[in-house]
């Protein structure tokens, strides 16, 4: 029921988490490409600011999704900012191959100014990782702080996406998600199964999420012989 914003092809075993950086050219970058397009064109009347992306389990693949579509958006002259809101398991580092001594958890707890935290990974593009392992994440994520750091996001950013944990983890993608314009669901196909799906549709729609859509990742082309996208961009690129 939620509309598709997104179709990413499966990445080789070995190939770039980031290929919007690494292989600008490719399929899969178009594919992100249209993602920015479609997220953009799905709020006509609304400023989209602040971006909260989840999953319904583990290993769907929300972080490459988020980090590929914050180069999507920068690429385009937009000033963007990745946050790694899941301090519970933090991924964004990794991906971007960037240290995490400091990161969300330090703007919280020790009101450090997030221009001093914040490293530039792209042009246009910043990361706030992470940071230390809190205590409990939710208690940070219930506080006036975080409210307060997304409004002065807001003021310095374009867009702020925020790389959350699973919605079947715990309750801070809602808890995000209520601070945000809106929530993206990535989902992969072999890794989802339709009854989890339907009940993290529940949880979202109890907790008042508004739900942009949704980003299917991991497809695999030989998977989808009547797609005309898969047919014609395997050949076009």
């Amino acid at each position: 029921g939620y509309t598709l914003l997104g179709s990413i092809p499966l990445l080789g075993k070995h190939a770039s988490m980031l290929p919007m950086q690494d292989k600008p050219r490719s399929a899969v970058s178009e594919a992100f490409r249209m993602l920015q397009a479609n997220l953009k064109f799905s709020r006509v009347d609304e400023k989209l600011k602040v971006i909260v992306l989840t999953s319904a389990v583990p290993n769907e693949g929300k972080s490459t999704v988020s980090a590929n579509l914050g180069l999507a958006l920068a690429e385009l002259g937009n000033r963007v900012l990745i946050m790694d809101g899941d301090m519970r398991h933090p991924s964004q580092h990794q991906v971007w191959e960037e240290p995490n001594s400091v990161g969300l958890s330090n703007v919280l707890v020790d009101q450090s100014d997030i221009s001093t935290v914040v490293q530039e990974v792209h042009p246009n593009l910043d990361l706030l990782t992470a940071g230390a392992p809190p205590p409990n994440p939710i208690a940070l994520l219930e506080s006036q702080r975080i409210a307060d750091l997304l409004d002065k996001c807001r003021q310095a950013y374009d867009y702020v996406l925020i790389d959350t944990p699973p919605v079947a983890v715990g309750a801070d993608a809602a808890l995000l998600g209520k601070l945000a314009e809106g929530t993206l669901l990535v989902v992969r196909p072999s890794i989802a199964d339709i009854t989890g799906i339907t009940g993290i549709k529940e949880m979202l729609q109890r907790s008042g999420q508004s739900v942009l859509g949704m980003v299917i990742n991991g497809v695999n082309p030989s998977n989808e012989p009547d797609s005309y996208y898969y047919y014609y961009a395997q050949g076009y690129y």
